[in-house]
């Protein structure tokens, strides 16, 4: 069901992101980076990594060459045009400094479109303000993408860029349904002397939206969306995915290899299980008619279910 599952992720400088690691080994990935000593590094960190390729291009509207801000501090480097002073204000907080440009660099553009070739797709957009130029260039093959994590500021850090109401309404349009935000402690603006319990202003954040399960039309979609449902900790929506990919073509979850991204999802499910186990409201009958329904088999023994999480780097 997952063989043809993809990972594009867009301003890869770190790396791959966090939330979508499991899935080295277990699913195609492209990173972009344009910043060519970044891109340099990428190639270095994956290169023993078969299934990942680095791209030294960004990714737009047009398939053109253009001119590449590079900025003191390089994760701020891009096209789009910082609101400096208010970007100052708030890296002066957490004590992050960089702000002014150092150098044009030409990199080359190419839309998303051209990587999205009908394989099943989790996407993840930061790049500086540039986000919702990246996500509109997947166009018509926008059916693709299953999943979507992008860095969305509250407030304007960048002249055109999209806060997160806009971000919302756009994935709204597409079909995509908000799940949660991550924020990091340095996306707020917490004010003088603030206290453990204040409250504190968003910045920015990292919005999570999912394809409506009712525009998923294969049972290979609906399982895919339960595999990033379950990578976000959005555990009940997850297994509503896999019961519903169950009911469309009545055949249960059958893993061959842990191995593979199939693998990983039946090691999650297995986790939700049993801790739904420990919980006093869930009958453990009920657990296991959720599980027979799923996999069509009856919930294993204490020993194998934690044989599979191990297996996987997983833990309760």
């Amino acid at each position: 069901m997952l063989e043809r599952l993809h990972v594009i992720d867009v301003g890869a400088r770190y790396g791959l992101h966090p939330s979508l690691r499991p899935l080295l080994g277990r699913a195609d990935i492209d990173l972009f980076e344009p910043e060519p000593e970044e891109f340099q590094r990428l190639v270095e960190q994956y290169r023993h990594s078969p299934r990942v390729v680095v791209h030294q291009i960004a990714i737009g509207r047009e398939s053109n060459a253009r001119q590449f801000e590079l900025r003191q501090h390089r994760a701020l480097s891009g096209f789009a045009d910082l609101r400096t002073k208010r970007v100052e204000e708030q890296h002066d907080r957490v004590g992050i400094v960089g702000t002014a440009p150092e150098r044009l660099t030409e990199v080359s553009v190419t839309g998303l479109d051209t990587f999205l070739k009908g394989d099943l797709t989790f996407l993840k957009v930061d790049c500086e303000g540039s986000e919702s130029e990246v996500i509109e260039s997947a166009g018509d093959r926008q059916s693709c993408i299953i999943a979507i994590r992008v860095a969305v500021n509250h407030r304007p850090l960048w002249r055109g860029d999209s806060t997160f109401a806009e971000m919302d309404m756009r994935l709204q349009h597409w079909g995509f349904d908000y799940i949660r935000s991550e924020f990091a402690l340095n996306n707020y603006e917490y004010g003088e002397l603030p206290l453990p319990d204040s409250t504190a202003m968003p910045w920015s954040c990292d919005g999570i939206w999912v394809r409506n399960s009712a525009l998923r039309s294969s049972r290979a979609e609906h399982v895919a969306a339960a595999l990033f449902l379950y990578m976000h900790d959005a555990h009940g929506l997850a297994l509503q995915a896999l019961l519903a990919a169950t009911e469309m073509e009545h055949l249960h979850l059958e893993i061959a290899s842990l191995d593979d991204a199939e693998g990983l999802l039946y090691a999650y499910l297995i986790r939700h299980l049993l801790i739904a186990r420990t919980l006093p409201h869930w009958h453990a009958s009920q657990i296991d008619d959720y599980y027979g329904k799923v996999c069509g088999a009856k919930f294993p023994n204490r020993q194998r279910a934690f044989e599979v999480l191990n297996a996987v780097g997983l833990s309760v």
